[in-house]
């Protein structure tokens, strides 16, 4: 009996700066104020495109997942970067998070779900 080819499970986020109507800034992935739960099954190859649109480098830290080569590159701002490339060996609940202290305070923070 052999192992299945491993599936690949890709995601496109586009990451904005925003601010409330009392003026504080918050970050948003796809105009959603909360960070997307990424969902894969084990052995899958997760593949993150990102568009930095915050005017700033973007570095997000991957936690309980093995890292493809390069996965915690810089995202320069502004361009379209597809380096966050995962793979998911165990089952779990991990993180991922800006590597930016401001930047995960304003929200680039979620949850990867590995079944």
């Amino acid at each position: 009996m052999g192992f299945a080819e491993p599936r690949w499970v890709r995601f496109s986020w586009d990451v904005e700066k925003m601010v409330d109507p009392k003026h504080v800034q918050f970050i948003v992935i796809n105009g959603d104020r909360t960070a997307p739960t990424i969902r894969a099954q084990r052995g899958d190859i997760i593949v993150v495109q990102v568009r930095d649109g915050l005017g700033e480098d973007l570095v997000i830290v991957w936690q309980g997942v093995e890292k493809c080569k390069g996965a915690d590159q810089p995202n320069p701002a502004g361009q379209v970067v597809t380096h966050y490339c995962l793979v998911a060996k165990q089952a779990g609940v991990f993180s991922y998070q800006a590597q930016s202290k401001l930047q995960r305070d304003a929200g680039l923070q979620g949850s990867i779900v590995v079944l």
